[in-house]
């Protein structure tokens, strides 16, 4: 398998050339472009239960595709449908521990020979539902290599028993061993003032994957946008 990320910068597209019999799982709708000899199998990835919790709490399609080459060289591209950014890989290994992905982050994966790839919905609790735009992530584990997308460019920290603070709305992904809290940037002259509200306290020994843009600045960018341009 090789693959290729075009347009870097922004609005993202990834690109496979697969071997007969290799095969990538990504979200329903992500496919641009591919070569007839792959063939397109819907599944509910790891049953049902899997599949209900991703479509409930990780906010992503209860169905994946699967799509598997059928002959050598065959091409796939694929881009997210969630996000405008940059899109980034992890390794996922027998010793890794499973990634956390905020809902949208999720692009692909491709399987070992096994297809030891998990994908599921996973609840953050109600921490995570006042102060990271809902409790919902989905939570990956297995063998193979993961295909993340953000919004903007992506930056990973890796944290080596030192504490991280990043703003809630830029945290696209995290290993899993990694405790985290949520807490105000500071008393309440600078949670008033600062702009920075609630931020998330990771620390321990994993990584963070950091969006440079947040959905919800985003939004307020528009809405101003908007109010301007009606005056």
């Amino acid at each position: 398998m090789e693959y290729g990320i075009s347009f870097k910068d922004s609005f993202s597209m990834l690109h496979f050339r697969l071997n007969e019999g290799e095969s990538v799982v990504a979200g329903s709708g992500a496919m641009v472009y591919m070569d007839p000899s792959i063939k397109v199998e819907p599944f509910l990835k790891g049953g049902l239960f899997s599949s209900v919790s991703r479509k409930l709490f990780g906010k992503e399609s209860a169905f994946l595709n699967r799509y598997r080459s059928l002959a050598d060289f065959s091409e796939l591209g694929v881009v997210s449908n969630a996000s405008l950014g940059s899109i980034s890989e992890i390794t996922l290994s027998s010793d890794s521990y499973p990634i956390k992905v905020r809902p949208g982050g999720f692009l692909a994966a491709w399987e070992d020979s096994e297809g030891n790839v998990e994908i599921e919905g996973s609840i953050g609790g109600f921490r995570t539902y006042f102060g990271m735009e809902g409790f919902e992530f989905l939570k990956i584990k297995g063998i193979g290599l993961v295909f993340i997308s953000g919004f903007g460019g992506i930056y990973r920290k890796d944290l080596k028993g030192n504490e991280l603070i990043v703003d809630t709305g830029h945290v696209l992904a995290y290993t899993e061993n990694l405790d985290f809290e949520l807490k105000t940037v500071g008393g309440i002259k600078s949670t008033l003032f600062s702009g920075e509200g609630i931020v998330c306290r990771f620390r321990g020994v994993g990584s963070v994957w950091i969006q440079s843009r947040s959905h919800s600045g985003f939004f307020e960018f528009l809405r101003e946008s908007l109010i301007l341009e009606k005056k």
